[in-house]
């Protein structure tokens, strides 16, 4: 008897239609995020902050979780995910507004010649302080996810949600300064 090869599926059609799946999910991922940040920029500052930190504790919890599986290939696939997830929520957080602590008025005020010029001796404020403590441990979080190692990634996500909750207290107390 002939055998009918029409009906086999070779691996490169494998391959080219899972990367089509890849492509197609990262543009969905793309648009989500995209959608999510038009969302975030009319909302309040403390808001935001609130609802990232809200976001990195679900995070944190899924890392936790996928922790204790017994199998290092769903740690793999979990920590993959993760990393994307992550990736997003990273992306929300940088894009969080940046602190100027001389305010607005001292930046354009044509009196003062040092209005412009960086101020190295100047501390951040603890707003911008929690942005920043938020944005570093995020992305040590990034890193430990790609390292696969669920554990540090859960604790540096649990940091990165605690500034992100001190960054809402400070903000909601200081809008002015944000």
């Amino acid at each position: 008897p002939k055998r009918d090869w029409s009906s086999d599926v070779c691996s490169s059609d494998l391959k080219a239609a899972q990367q089509q799946q890849q492509a197609e999910q990262a543009l969905r991922e793309l648009a989500k995020n995209a959608e999510q940040q038009q969302k975030d920029a009319n909302k309040p500052l403390p808001q935001r902050a609130q609802e990232l930190a809200n976001a990195q504790k679900q995070l944190a919890d899924k890392a936790e979780e996928a922790q204790k599986s017994d199998s290092p290939n769903e740690r793999q696939q979990a920590a993959e995910q993760l990393q994307r997830e992550q990736a997003a929520l990273n992306e929300r957080i940088e894009n969080l507004p940046q602190n100027n602590p001389q305010g607005e008025n001292a930046k354009n005020n044509p009196a003062d010649p040092n209005a412009d010029k960086p101020n190295d001796n100047a501390k951040p404020n603890p707003a911008q302080a929690a942005r920043q403590e938020a944005q570093q441990r995020a992305e040590q979080a990034q890193q430990a996810l790609q390292d696969v190692d669920l554990k540090q990634a859960a604790q540096e996500q649990r940091q990165s949600e605690q500034a992100l909750r001190e960054l809402a207290q400070q903000a909601a107390q200081q809008p002015m300064q944000i």
